[in-house]
């Protein structure tokens, strides 16, 4: 597999900012054909998943409730507290192949169809809730989760020529912290996740695209002094 994924999280005292764009080729099924161990597994080099997306998210208790105390640590939140989430998103993209996208043990009525290429586009409201769980003013837990329904464009092209489709997204945005803060240093267990399920106009056939990131941070503050505290400060120069 070769890919290339890029993610960007920004959080402000207000909004919470995320862009998407990731660039994969080369798959293999987490099942093998014949569900026999000594069978190695179904690979399609050819394949390939192309996609970027971006979302907006406006908080409303933020005088209260901090992302940045639990993503980046340049704040520290000393109570429990939570907000309502909303905004926009909008994703776009394709998926391709040389020959048939699903192979014929899959599902030989689709593989049938020689669909070699999707493309889609989407674009939607979101809304959710998030939570800071606070103990003895260090230690904290926060959930985040929003849900969006974005109405998407699909263009599938199989051996027939091009068949659009428009419906419904109902996509999922899923974020976890944990850690602990302090005037010095803070430690940070951080997964996000990110689910876009594209517009088939019927919701027996989906396929949805998922996007992960998990990591670990420590932080520690150093306090300066003298000139370098009054420049930071926005006094003397020097």
């Amino acid at each position: 597999t070769k890919y290339l994924d890029l993610q960007f999280h920004t959080y402000t005292r207000r909004f919470v900012i995320d862009v998407f764009g990731q660039f994969y080729r080369g798959f293999f099924l987490t099942q093998n054909s014949t569900n026999s161990p000594d069978t190695e597994y179904y690979v399609r080099p050819d394949l390939s998943v192309n996609q970027i997306g971006a979302s907006v998210q406006y908080m409303l208790n933020h005088k209260k409730f901090s992302y940045r105390a639990s993503f980046l640590q340049s704040e520290w939140q000393k109570k429990s507290a939570g907000t309502f989430i909303f905004g926009l998103e909008t994703y776009g993209g394709k998926v391709e192949a040389d020959s048939s996208i699903i192979p014929k043990f899959v599902n030989n009525e689709q593989a049938s169809r020689e669909i070699t290429e999707l493309r889609f586009f989407e674009f939607g409201p979101n809304a959710g809730y998030a939570y800071t769980l606070v103990i003895k003013k260090h230690f904290f837990l926060t959930a985040s989760a929003s849900v969006s329904l974005d109405f998407g464009q699909n263009t599938v092209f199989d051996q027939t020529g091009t068949v659009k489709s428009f419906g419904v997204s109902p996509n999922s945005f899923f974020r976890f912290f944990g850690g602990y803060n302090s005037s010095k240093w803070a430690l940070s267990v951080i997964y996000v996740t990110n689910s876009v399920r594209l517009a088939t106009g019927s919701f027996d056939r989906r396929t949805i695209l998922d996007t992960g990131n998990f990591r670990v941070n420590y932080v520690y503050r150093f306090e300066f002094h003298g000139k370098v505290k009054r420049f930071l400060d926005g006094g003397d120069k020097g």
